[in-house]
């Protein structure tokens, strides 16, 4: 690594394992012709311990320029292998922008160099932005320009709230987007947010909004060469089975992995993550040990490197995405300049070069061809699932029509999210009886304790029983049967109890805000601007007197208790005008001006 910034940001340890990972890890990135630039853009995860010294508030910023150079496992028989105790972990997320590119006149006739983005945080809707501006302004002005970008972004750029647009001026352009809320963050919680304000102003519905973590990814890109093995895919995902990605570069691998993720929401996925798994992370020799010991890390991880994969045998699910001999895919990144103009940057991956089983080795990829696990990638890459799960669900053919006729990638995409957020939603919905609190009077005092309903396993299936389930989870369920089957299995997975605790966690912290024994978020909102108060009120309004019975009765007590602690912040004259106007549509501006006339 050249330069990091700020300066000792990171230690000697993170910052090797950051350059490892900075560049592609395959060979099918490799430039063929002469006078060749390529530029990518990807992200990765790596794990970094923290004693309790070195845990900061909210969450780290780094720019890094390089140059050249689980949870819950599972036995290969099925069963459950007892969970090692591990030490207390973060992670580091690294977005980067990397440059290939071929010139004779060097040394070994070309170079590659690359700009990393660093936070604790997956708040990939901006940092794959800023990573690409950075990665543009480094190479256009020089390592000078990352130092004023920090401090750009230290001065300008207000405290990040999930759920609230971002307008973030950087080096002439601006980063317009909404943060993903805690809630759809994969462990640890940020501890930089504050949870009640966030828990009181989500979207009904929970984290499953287009804002959620991971959700900027595109479904229909990494997923439409596999549609019809996408309901599998989706209760991999649910049930934190061990999966790989395989994918053709490290952008469509990094996105794949993103996309699986997105799959699930609203619900966070709790397993190991690594969007971009290389043979050089730390990780890897864990991993490889652990699967020769038969016990399989519950996890997602991409990979471009083939040899990952053949070390890492046997794996029990595989998925491969990208069409090796001519896939090609950008990355659209707008931005506006200062004077508010639109600024397009292209970031284009070219199309891989060929595996062909011809040539050296082509006699041993020719056998290796014959085998019907992922190994016969390496003779004959193909989009396929290899896996011996057997499914609850089945395929919906209307959906894989209706994204086939899609009039462009972005409503096909649209499509699939609704359908698998609308799945999610419904197969969690179960859960809703025991996340009603119930108070208790106190032994000290005479005030109320807030608790929810302890969770039972044979309690909810009594409860399953006589449930009447949509028609979005029965229609693609195969049976009754297959149903309890998958809720079984979900309730021994590893993203079922971290689940059930935050959800219930969020529960008590709600019904504590009712009894008024907290005061943050009405701390945040009396902050907020008097257009920012009405422009609250108003969306809060619209949605508690949505006529939608499938929203839960949490969800409107949540809306009810936030709209009223809005409405106390306001003026006694606009609390006034928007009794007079309560069933009228008005804009916050407007509202101001009207309790002002």
């Amino acid at each position: 690594m050249l330069q990091c910034v700020p300066e000792g940001a990171i230690g000697a340890e993170e910052a090797r394992v950051v350059s490892y990972h900075a560049f592609p890890d395959n060979l099918s990135l490799e430039l063929h012709n002469h006078a060749t630039v390529r530029d990518s853009v990807f992200f990765f995860r790596i794990s970094r311990e923290r004693s309790n010294k070195e845990k900061e508030d909210g969450e780290t910023l780094q720019l890094s320029q390089g140059s050249e150079q689980g949870l819950n496992p599972r036995r290969n028989d099925g069963k459950r292998k007892t969970r090692p105790t591990q030490p207390t972990l973060a992670y580091l997320y690294g977005y980067v922008f990397c440059r290939q590119r071929q010139d004779p006149s060097l040394p070994r006739g070309g170079d590659q160099k690359s700009v990393v983005v660093l936070a604790e945080i997956p708040r990939g809707n901006v940092l794959k932005h800023l990573a690409c501006i950075a990665g543009q302004l480094y190479f256009d002005y020089g390592p000078e320009a990352l130092e004023q970008m920090v401090r750009e972004i230290a001065t300008n750029w207000e405290s990040p709230q999930c759920g609230k647009q971002l307008i973030l001026p950087v080096s002439g352009f601006t980063i317009t987007s909404t943060l993903p809320p805690a809630s759809s963050l994969p462990p640890p919680f940020p501890e930089d947010v504050d949870r009640e304000l966030e828990l009181l102003l989500q979207s009904p519905g929970g984290s499953g909004g287009t804002a959620a973590a991971f959700n900027e990814a595109n479904l229909h890109a990494s997923f439409k060469g596999i549609m019809d093995h996408l309901w599998t895919i989706w209760e991999l995902a649910l049930l934190g089975e061990p999966l790989i990605v395989v994918a053709p570069s490290s952008y469509l691998c990094s996105e794949a992995v993103a996309s699986l993720l997105s799959l699930i929401s609203p619900l966070p996925y709790f397993g190991e993550i690594r969007p971009y798994f290389t043979i050089h992370d730390s990780y890897f020799h864990t991993v490889r040990d652990q699967v020769s010991k038969g016990c399989v890390p519950s996890g997602v991880f991409g990979i471009t490197n083939l040899v990952v994969l053949k070390s890492l045998q046997p794996w029990p699910h595989v998925v491969s995405i990208g069409d090796d001999m001519s896939y090609q895919s950008s990355v659209d990144l707008q931005y506006f300049d200062s004077n508010n103009n639109m600024f397009g940057e292209s970031v284009n991956i070219q199309k891989p070069g060929s595996r062909n089983s011809t040539g050296r080795g082509g006699i041993l990829k020719s056998w290796i061809g014959r085998r019907r696990d992922a190994t016969s990638l390496i003779s004959t890459y193909q989009e396929k699932l290899w896996s011996s799960y057997q499914p609850c669900t089945k395929k919906s053919n209307s959906l894989i029509n209706r994204v086939k006729n899609a009039k462009n990638a972005s409503v096909a995409n649209l499509m699939i999210r609704q359908h698998f957020g609308e799945l999610t939603r419904r197969f969690l919905e179960p859960f809703a009886e025991f996340f009603k609190p119930s108070r208790s009077a106190s032994t000290s005092g005479g005030s109320s304790c807030t608790s929810v309903r302890r969770f039972s396993e044979n309690d909810f299936f009594e409860t399953l029983e006589t449930t009447r389930h949509s028609a979005t989870l029965e229609s693609r369920i195969k049976g009754k049967a297959s149903l309890k089957e998958l809720y079984k299995r979900f309730m021994r997975s590893t993203n079922f109890l971290p689940w059930l605790t935050r959800r219930q966690s969020e529960i008590e912290l709600l019904e504590n805000m009712k009894l008024g024994r907290s005061h943050t978020a009405l701390d945040s909102i009396g902050k907020m601007s008097e257009v920012e108060l009405i422009d609250l009120h108003i969306k809060l309004k619209r949605q508690l007197s949505a006529d939608d019975a499938q929203v839960p009765d949490i969800e409107r007590e949540r809306i009810e208790l936030a709209l009223g602690i809005v409405h106390k912040a306001l003026p006694g004259d606009l609390q006034e005008s928007l009794r007079v106007a309560a069933t009228q549509v008005l804009s916050p501006r407007r509202a101001i001006q009207r309790s002002r006339s």
